[in-house]
């Protein structure tokens, strides 16, 4: 029943923070609206998300839709919106970075960077879904691994 994007960040702020509200802010140019930056602490006091707690970088959880809201749904219903988001969000990251954006996407080729990327690509209350997910990913060539939290 929401409506909007919202981006989570690590309570303590600092560049986490600021990746949030950049991302946010390219988003809303797109024409989503805005739910704000948040927070989440767990009854212990520290960040709920494992994701945001456990990462050794700044990290935050883009929320960009909600599936159940129709006004949402026309935002993200084609694969051409779909891109439009992920370029928003990337966008954010780079202001982040202070990377200039650039319309031309460079092809990178197969020769490892010596970079790690971190990308979490679910959340499952279903320790058989990540496995099959994890399998999945490992037999496209992916090193997949499941983090729990």
């Amino acid at each position: 029943g929401g409506d909007g994007a919202e981006v989570f960040n690590y309570s303590g702020g600092g560049t986490s923070k600021t990746l949030a509200k950049n991302v946010l802010d390219e988003i809303v140019k797109i024409g989503q609206n805005s739910r704000g930056l948040k927070t989440k602490l767990g009854t212990n006091g520290k960040d709920y998300f494992g994701f945001i707690r456990e990462v050794n970088a700044p990290s935050v959880i883009v929320e960009c839709a909600f599936v159940d809201n129709k006004t949402d749904i026309k935002i993200i219903d084609t694969t051409a919106e779909q891109k439009k988001m992920g370029v928003a969000i990337a966008k954010g990251i780079l202001k982040t970075l202070g990377i200039a954006y650039k319309t031309q996407a460079t092809v990178l080729n197969d020769k490892p960077s010596g970079k790690t990327y971190k990308v979490q690509v679910g959340a499952f209350a279903n320790k058989s879904n990540a496995e099959k997910l994890k399998k999945e990913l490992k037999s496209k060539g992916y090193n997949a691994v499941i983090v729990t939290g």
